[in-house]
């Protein structure tokens, strides 16, 4: 009888087939591949390709290489507010044990975007947040900034309302642009949502924060300088004048300075 090869085992971290029959850990990423003990029926995920049950957590069934991520079933299709393909495909990005069937997003096939609604987006943010955070060594001032192209500005309407959303640069420097509503979600064409993440895990939030103090702080000193037409004129004033004079002057002051700011 001929000697059939042997199943591969796919690691529930990476995904990755693993042949060698003896090997206690993935050849990929170097995590376990024996478990210890049966998984815990109160805290598996059924793999939705062949029905093993997995351990919760695990991104990937270590029977079939499956990505492991439960989609709900009431999950709404949405035409693509790119190039109007409907529906869109489903998919649970980023399962986790806290978050067994991944957060929900809709991706389209045609032309590469995704729709995710405001709070997927933020779980994802929240995600790529903390991984920065972890870094104490990360410089935010190399974060990963995309260079902003100058194309036809179009815009799209939302995937649930239909309305038109607004555009805007994410966290102001990171040269994503992003299709905006408010009230249901974000719109990212072909490698956008890559590049946000991107952004995000290098430090950009931390850098958009640094940036907006030294705007602010440039802004109080510029307030904080006196005009420069109050300036010369009020020189003389408060040199020659009493306090009864310098008052109707000043009144006289104010009606020039906005007769002139004015032309």
């Amino acid at each position: 009888m001929a000697q059939t090869d042997a199943q591969p085992r796919y690691c529930p971290n990476c995904g990755g087939p693993n042949t060698e029959v003896s090997a206690r850990a993935c050849r990929f990423c170097d995590t376990g591949l024996v478990p210890v003990g049966v998984p815990d029926p109160r805290r598996t995920v059924r793999c939705s390709a062949c029905a093993t049950a997995v351990s919760e957590g695990a991104s990937f069934c270590d029977k079939c290489g499956h990505a492991m991520a439960r989609i709900p079933v009431d999950a709404i299709p949405h035409a693509c507010p790119g190039c109007s393909t409907s529906p869109m495909e489903t998919f649970g990005l980023s399962p986790c044990s806290g978050r067994p069937s991944g957060t929900l997003v809709f991706g389209c096939g045609k032309c590469g975007g995704v729709w995710l609604d405001t709070a997927s987006l933020k779980a994802l943010l929240d995600a790529a947040a903390h991984q920065a955070q972890e870094d104490p060594r990360r410089d935010p001032a190399s974060a990963r900034q995309r260079r902003m192209a100058s194309t036809t500005v179009v815009y799209r309407r939302c995937a649930v309302c239909d309305h038109y959303m607004g555009r805007r640069n994410f966290a102001r420097i990171s040269g994503v642009v992003v299709d905006e509503c408010r009230a249901h979600g974000s719109f990212f064409d072909a490698g956008e949502l890559e590049d946000v993440l991107a952004f995000v895990r290098s430090g950009g939030l931390a850098l958009a924060k640094q940036r907006d103090a030294q705007a602010r702080a440039r802004e109080t000193r510029h307030l904080e300088r006196p005009h420069p037409v109050a300036a010369a004129l009020m020189s003389p004033v408060d040199h020659h004048l009493g306090a009864a004079d310098v008052s109707l002057v000043s009144a006289f002051l104010s009606w020039a300075i906005r007769w002139i700011m004015g032309r």
